[in-house]
């Protein structure tokens, strides 16, 4: 397990869990991916915080043994978000796309609650 930290250490971090993730500083995106079984309404992340404020200051990754993980890219939002069920199996599924926004570029820009804590 992965967790990215969005904002370390200020009033606004937010810790995200992910299993996966892939890197593309050429083009500027890291996809980071969450599967997980339901078998708890709390099994299900509320995305709604991460949809009203998808910006950030700074991002790092840790892996479970609290290793950190070389991001070679520099990202401040959330562009893309996908969160997706499948009942066959019982699985929830998101998908995080994160960028970088240079200031004074339109879209939505704003801070937030933090979203899946550890």
């Amino acid at each position: 397990m992965v967790t990215l930290i969005l904002d370390k250490g200020l009033e606004t971090e937010r810790r995200i869990l992910i299993d996966s993730f892939n890197e593309q500083p050429l083009s500027g995106s890291f996809c980071g991916t969450r599967r997980a079984r339901v078998e708890r309404a709390e099994d299900v992340p509320d995305v709604r915080a991460l949809v009203k404020n998808p910006t950030f200051f700074t991002v790092e990754a840790v892996n479970g043994g609290d290793v950190p993980i070389r991001i070679t890219g520099s990202y401040n939002r959330i562009s893309v978000l996908s969160a997706a069920y499948e009942d066959m199996q019982k699985y929830f599924t998101l998908s995080l796309t994160l960028a970088y926004r240079e200031a004074g570029e339109s879209g939505t820009q704003g801070r937030g609650e933090a979203l899946f804590y550890e």
